[in-house]
C-alpha cells in the first residue's frame, strides 16, 4: 500500500502526533491491526497481544520522557531526549519485528546502546562509534533499531489532466529504501555530522559557518489521460534549488539514469549557484524503470523536501539517535565539558539546544509515519 500524506502546523505538531500516537496505545487494536497486516494466524494472538503490550509500554515511556525533556533545564534536557528516542527506536522495533525481537527474546548482544562515544576538545566533534560483532553485524538498540528502519519514499504533486480539467494529488510510493542497504562509514559519526543533516536546523547551521548536508528539491509529474483514463503522456520534473557546491555535487551524484532514456530526459541549469532541473518525458509504452536512481529525501512540505547525498546511509530518525546519544553522554558522563560550553556562551551550545528542542518534535513523528505508512508534511 502506498504512503498516505498527513499536513498539520508546525506548531502544533507536537500534541497532534502524540493524540494520533494514542491508538497505538491500545493493545487490542494495535494487535488486530498487525494480525491483519501481516497475516498472522489466529492461534498467535496472544504472542502477538504480549508484543502490543510492549509496544505500548514503549510509546508511553517515549511520551513521558519527551514531557520531561520539554520541561527541564540545559544540564538534562538532552539525555531525557535520548531515553525519549530510544523508548521510540524500540517502538520501530516491536512493530516492524517478528517475536524474536520482543523483550525477553532478543539476542543479549542487542542489551545496551549499541554505540560507543569518542572524545574531543571540541562538543562539536564528539563523535559515536557503532558496535560491530565479529560477524560484520551490529550490536545494541542501535543496531537493532538499524536492522529494520528505512527511509521515507520520494513524493511528488502528480497533476492529471483529462481534456481541460486538471487535478492535483500528493503521491508517494510504497516503501522507502531500508538502511540496510547502505554501508555505514567506518569511523565515528560526530556530532556535527549528525547537526548538519537536521533540515530544522539549516538557517543556524550557516550562521554557524558550517554547511548543511542536504539540498532542497521537489518533483512534480504531469499525466495526460484520454477520454477513457487511459495515459497518453507523462512528464516528470526533478527541481534541486541552488546550495553550496560541494553538497550540490555531492547530491546530484545520486541522479542516475540508464542510457536508453538520454533523449527523453532535459538537463536545465546545473550548477550550484542556479541549481538544476531535470525533466523527463517518459515512455508510458515502455518505461523507463531500469537503472533509475534519486536521491533519498527527508520530507518537510507539499512543495518542498530534502535531497540527501552520501549521508543516505542513515534517516532524519537516525541523525536525531546518534546526535542525542552524543549529547546526552556528554552531559551525563563528561559535564565538565558541558558546562564549559554552557559558561563560554558557545554557539555551538545553542545549536545543541536548538537540535534537541526539534528532536522532541520530529522524532515521534518520524516513528509513527513509518507504523502508520504517513508521511507528515507541515501546511
Amino acid at each position: 500500500m502506498p504512503f498516505g500524506f498527513v499536513e498539520l502546523s508546525e506548531s502544533r505538531a507536537y500534541d497532534a502526533i502524540w493524540r494520533r500516537f494514542a491508538r497505538f496505545q491500545d493493545i487490542e487494536l494495535t494487535t488486530e491491526m498487525l494480525m491483519v497486516a501481516r497475516k498472522i494466524p489466529a492461534n498467535q494472538k496472544q504472542n502477538v497481544r504480549k508484543q502490543m503490550q510492549q509496544l505500548s509500554y514503549s510509546a508511553t515511556q517515549a511520551k513521558e520522557f519527551s514531557d520531561a525533556a520539554l520541561s527541564g533545564g540545559d544540564t538534562t534536557r538532552a539525555l531525557l531526549a535520548y531515553y525519549a528516542i530510544t523508548a521510540l527506536a524500540n517502538v520501530e522495533i516491536l512493530w516492524r519485528g517478528s517475536g524474536d525481537e520482543s523483550f525477553e527474546r532478543r539476542p543479549s548482544h542487542y542489551n545496551g546502546h549499541g554505540l560507543e562515544l569518542t572524545q574531543s576538545q571540541s562538543l562539536w566533534d564528539f563523535g559515536a562509534r557503532p558496535q560491530i560483532r565479529n560477524d560484520g553485524s551490529f550490536s545494541g538498540l542501535f543496531g537493532l533499531w538499524r536492522r529494520f528502519a528505512s527511509h521515507f519514499p520520494i513524493y511528488c504533486e502528480w497533476r492529471t489532466a483529462i481534456d481541460d480539467t486538471s487535478t492535483t494529488t500528493l503521491v508517494a510510493g510504497v516503501l522507502g529504501r531500508p538502511l540496510e542497504y547502505f554501508s555505514l562509514p567506518n569511523r565515528p559519526l560526530t556530532l556535527g555530522e549528525c547537526l548538519k543533516h537536521i533540515p530544522s536546523l539549516a538557517h543556524s547551521i550557516i550562521a554557524y559557518g558550517e554547511q548543511p548536508q542536504f539540498a532542497r528539491g521537489r518533483n512534480e509529474v504531469r499525466s495526460s489521460l484520454d477520454a477513457f483514463g487511459k495515459e497518453q503522456s507523462r512528464q516528470i520534473d526533478y527541481i534541486l534549488h541552488p546550495a553550496a557546491p560541494a553538497v550540490f555535487e555531492a547530491v546530484s551524484e545520486f541522479f542516475r539514469f540508464n542510457s536508453s532514456m538520454t533523449e527523453s530526459l532535459r538537463v536545465q541549469g546545473g550548477s550550484g549557484r542556479l541549481g538544476v532541473a531535470l525533466r523527463i518525458e517518459y515512455d508510458v509504452e515502455n518505461p523507463p524503470w531500469q537503472d533509475w536512481g534519486v536521491p533519498e529525501i527527508f520530507a518537510d512540505r507539499r512543495d518542498l523536501y530534502y535531497m540527501v547525498g552520501p549521508g543516505a546511509f542513515l534517516n532524519e530518525f537516525g541523525y536525531f539517535y546518534i546526535g542525542l546519544y552524543i549529547a546526552g553522554m556528554v552531559s551525563r558522563y563528561y559535564p565538565h565539558h558541558w558546562i564549559k560550553e554552557l559558561r563560554e556562551g558557545a554557539y555551538v551550545t545553542s545549536l545543541v539546544q536548538e537540535f534537541v528542542e526539534y528532536s522532541l518534535q520530529r522524532a515521534p513523528m518520524l516513528v509513527l509515519g513509518q507504523l502508520e505508512q504517513t508521511i507528515f508534511l507541515y501546511d
